[in-house]
C-alpha cells in the first residue's frame, strides 16, 4: 500500500483525491524554511542551478506562487501539484524538487463546503506579506517584462488599500461627504498616494526593505464619487495634501472601518492644521 492511501473498513482510501488546502500562512513559512535559505545562500552549491541569480529567481518564483495561492483549496494533492506549478512550467522555468516539496508540505486536508478563497478573510499582516513578496519578484525577476511588472504592483497596491472585495467602501479612512453613505454606486476608492507614483518607485529599486516601506505608503479612503473628481483635479500635489488642497475632510472610522468616524485633524496626517 502507498504512502498516499489508507485502510478505511474494508476499502483502501486515497487521500490524494480528498480536497486540500494550502495554508494561509503559506509564504511566511516559505519565507522562513531552511529549504530557501539553503537555496539562497551563495555559500551552498546548488545542483543545477547555472549561478546565484538562477537561485534566487527560481525563489523569487516559488514565493510568488507561495502568496498567490496562500488559503487556496484543490480538489486533490494531484491538481494542486499541477496547478501550483503550472505557470511556472508553461514558461520553461522549473522549480527545484527541494523547494516543491517545501511547498506541497503545506498542503492541509480541507472541508468539503469551504468559502471562495477570493473572499477568504486575511490578517492585515498577511495581506502586506503577500503584496511585498508580489512586488519584489515583479521588480526583481529578470524575465517579467514591463507591462507584466506594473500589474503586478498595482495588484499589490490595491490589496493593502482594499484588503478584501467586501472592504472596498469599509476603509478605516472616508471623507466628510462618505462618511454614512453605503451605496457603493455613490461611492469611491480613492488611493491617497496615487498608485503611478508608487508603482514608478517600487519597480526603481529592487530593495525589499525599500520596496516595503513604499508599499506602507498604500492607503485607502472612500469618497463620494463628486469628491473624487474634485480630488483629480488638483495637479502637482499628493497624499494627504492633495485632501487639503481639495478641501475634502477626513474621517477615522476605526481599523476595521467600522467605528464611529472621527475628525481628523491634518496635523495626525503630518500636515499642519488650519488656523
Amino acid at each position: 500500500m502507498s504512502s498516499s492511501e489508507v485502510s478505511v473498513g474494508c476499502r483502501v482510501h486515497d487521500v490524494r483525491m480528498e480536497p486540500i488546502r494550502l495554508r494561509s500562512d503559506a509564504l511566511r513559512a516559505m519565507i522562513t524554511s531552511d529549504e530557501l535559505c539553503s537555496v539562497l545562500d551563495p555559500a551552498i552549491e546548488t545542483a543545477g542551478a547555472p549561478d546565484w541569480r538562477a537561485c534566487f529567481a527560481e525563489s523569487m518564483e516559488v514565493l510568488a506562487i507561495a502568496a498567490d495561492n496562500s488559503g487556496r483549496v484543490f480538489e486533490s494533492v494531484d491538481e494542486a501539484t499541477n496547478e501550483l506549478f503550472a505557470s511556472a512550467t508553461a514558461n520553461g522555468f522549473v522549480i527545484r524538487e527541494l523547494l516543491r516539496q517545501k511547498l506541497l508540505s503545506l498542503l492541509d486536508p480541507a472541508a468539503v463546503h469551504v468559502p471562495s478563497r477570493r473572499y477568504a478573510k486575511t490578517t492585515r499582516e498577511e495581506d502586506r506579506d503577500s503584496a511585498v513578496a508580489a512586488a519584489i519578484f515583479a521588480a526583481t525577476n529578470p524575465r517579467l517584462i514591463y507591462r507584466q511588472r506594473t500589474r503586478i504592483v498595482d495588484g499589490s497596491i490595491w490589496l493593502l488599500t482594499e484588503r478584501t472585495p467586501g472592504q472596498k467602501y469599509n476603509t478605516r479612512y472616508r471623507s466628510r461627504g462618505a462618511r454614512y453613505v453605503h451605496d457603493p454606486k455613490l461611492l469611491a476608492h480613492e488611493h491617497v498616494v496615487q498608485r503611478k507614483g508608487l508603482i514608478s518607485r517600487v519597480l526603481a529599486t529592487t530593495s525589499p526593505l525599500a520596496i516595503g516601506e513604499i508599499l506602507d505608503e498604500a492607503v485607502g479612503c472612500t469618497v463620494l464619487r463628486t469628491e473624487h473628481d474634485v480630488l483629480n483635479l488638483q495637479k502637482g500635489v499628493d497624499g494627504w495634501q492633495r485632501y487639503k488642497q481639495a478641501g475634502v475632510r477626513v474621517y477615522d472610522c476605526g481599523e476595521d472601518g467600522n467605528s464611529e468616524p472621527r475628525a481628523v485633524r491634518w496635523s495626525e496626517l503630518g500636515l499642519e492644521d488650519d488656523v
